[in-house]
């Protein structure tokens, strides 16, 4: 490959990079005001990881064998665990148009780590969202997956 070719496809990667940070996370995922983005991965017409592949929660609800739009977004926050927590509840999400018919929606976990499960249809799609709060060390993360054109099980 010459140099040009080189160049060129260097340039439309950081161009495609760079619209990803610019554009940031969907505008329908809600965040505390005192949180810093620290990170998106959006991918398109492509098949899960295989961390999202094996989560229970996941395998529950849809086929994760499939290819999906999807888009994982993390996010640091300034305040506590508990106050992050407390701004993650079923109600909040709900209020922000996601919900959890048959659907695990909030649960506590470990370490007062929360893990939600909610979705919520439009034009006949399903978009389903698993949020996971946790710390590591003294920080707190929120990270959003939000996973587009899902067949719900059982719906």
């Amino acid at each position: 490959m010459n140099r040009s070719k080189i160049f060129f496809a260097a340039l439309g990667l950081s161009v495609i990079i760079g619209l990803l940070a610019a554009c940031g996370a969907p505008s329908d995922i809600p965040k505390m005001a005192e949180m810093k983005q620290i990170g998106i991965d959006a991918k398109a017409g492509s098949a899960l990881d295989d961390g999202l592949k094996a989560n229970p929660l996941l395998v529950m609800a849809m086929d994760t064998s499939g290819t999906y739009n999807w888009t994982r977004t993390s996010w640091e926050s300034s305040k506590s665990l508990e106050d992050t927590v407390a701004f993650y509840t079923n109600e909040s999400l709900a209020a922000a148009g996601w919900n959890a018919p048959n659907l695990s929606g909030c649960q506590m976990g470990d370490n007062g780590q929360q893990i939600c499960l909610v979705g919520k249809t439009a034009d006949g799609k399903t978009t389903l969202a698993l949020v996971n709060v946790y710390k590591e060390g003294e920080k707190v993360y929120v990270v959003w997956i939000r996973i587009e054109g899902v067949t719900l099980k059982g719906a």
